[in-house]
């Protein structure tokens, strides 16, 4: 049975790799197709994730995660996942104008 429901969850390179692979694939176990999508990044170009272990001695080592594939497709939501592309101010903006968030303070 094809999935009712798409959403577009947005992505970037070295996001948290369980901050994009939980909701991925728990939202694909509920039957809702996930479609990514990344800025600068073709249909197709991977997107890498980063998985940190703890070693000890309060140090930690990044190890390469999931690698997601934007597709560009039109969904009936969005997801947003808390990556670390989105310390750069002008995505900022271009993320608020997409979603059609209004921010006030």
């Amino acid at each position: 049975m094809a999935p009712s429901k798409k959403v577009l969850m947005l992505c970037g390179d070295y996001m948290e790799d369980y901050e994009a692979a939980v909701p991925f694939y728990a939202l694909a176990g509920l039957g809702v197709a996930v479609h990514c999508a990344a800025p600068g990044k073709a249909p197709g170009d991977p997107c890498l994730t980063a998985v940190h272990d703890f070693l000890g001695y309060e140090l930690y080592t990044e190890l390469p995660g999931h690698r997601f594939r934007p597709e560009g497709a039109v969904a009936d939501g969005k997801l947003v996942t808390a990556a670390s592309w989105p310390d750069l101010a002008e995505f900022i903006a271009h993320l608020v104008d997409l979603l059609g968030i209004t921010v006030s303070f």
